[in-house]
């Protein structure tokens, strides 16, 4: 069931999976990732657990509009509001991976009659330093940065390919690397639209807009919420989801031991998927 949702003159490239009218999930990609971020038999799970699940590609990146204006956090939480309101869902259980889970979260103090719950993965309560040091969070080792930046995509999926590879095996934590998995989410990458340096800039772009106010504003969310983590992100370090799980009243925490940014493995998604599931019937409503 797929669906371009006009926000303007962008379009939005969405797909929804499962029966309508059941209890729906948004699934909120992270900066530079596709919708197919979150793996077919990952939302077979969801769906076959009573959810009617929905995915969708970012503004800038796969099937939508790329544009060449910045935006803010608040551009893209309209953008997946649109998404729902296109699908005929009034409130959701929103799930986000890195930047999405900063939109769940922003989206559960913004816009709170839209949202049946939260699911917050690898994210955490804050981008800004002062902040992060007023929390006392751990920050990102400069080496992880600079092997990342390593990676200089040249639109050739072939010659592009070991560099992508290098990047997902240190974002992918000691566990075992699906490498077919990680190479078949790469091409899709290339199958969407070529990739070049410029892509996820706007998204990053965008991430600094992350109110400072919102670790705050998190305190007094009454949205039933669940932060899960891998423990040894690189990215993202467990310590911030830890903090954005205790400043959320009630707040569901699950670590995922070995895990890192990224999930290539079926393993992996067969635990999101439970942990999902499991807080999802928890706090059960109707859109």
């Amino acid at each position: 069931m797929i669906q371009l949702v006009e926000r303007g003159a962008i379009h939005l490239w969405s797909e929804g999976l499962g029966v309508p009218g059941r209890p729906c999930a948004l699934l909120i990609c992270g900066a530079g990732a596709h919708a197919a971020f979150w793996p077919d038999e990952f939302c077979r799970l969801l769906a076959d657990g009573g959810l009617f699940v929905i995915r969708y590609d970012h503004r800038d990146i796969g099937h939508s509009t790329h544009t060449r204006a910045d935006y803010d956090l608040f551009t893209l939480l309209a953008d997946s509001l649109a998404i729902l309101d296109a699908h005929r869902v009034h409130a959701a259980h929103l799930v986000g991976h890195s930047m999405g889970g900063y939109l769940v979260a922003l989206a559960s103090v913004q816009q709170a009659h839209r949202v049946l719950s939260t699911t917050m993965i690898s994210a955490g309560p804050t981008v800004t330093p002062a902040v992060a040091v007023e929390l006392g969070l751990s920050s990102v080792r400069p080496e992880v940065w600079e092997a990342l930046l390593e990676n200089r995509p040249t639109g050739d999926f072939e010659a592009d390919l070991p560099g992508w590879m290098r990047s997902w095996r240190l974002l992918h934590g000691r566990l075992p690397l699906d490498e077919e998995m990680a190479a078949r989410y790469t091409r899709e990458l290339y199958i969407r639209d070529a990739r070049d340096a410029s892509v996820a800039e706007r998204h990053i772009a965008a991430m600094r807009t992350v109110p400072v106010s919102l670790a705050n504003d998190l305190t007094r969310t009454t949205i039933p919420g669940l932060v899960i983590h891998g423990t040894e992100d690189p990215l993202v370090p467990v310590d911030h989801g830890m903090a954005v799980a205790s400043l959320i009243p009630g707040c569901r925490f699950r670590l995922i031991a070995g895990a890192g940014h990224m999930f290539f493995h079926p393993d992996l998604w067969a635990q999101l998927a439970a942990h999902i599931l499991d807080h999802a019937r928890a706090g059960q409503g109707t859109n």
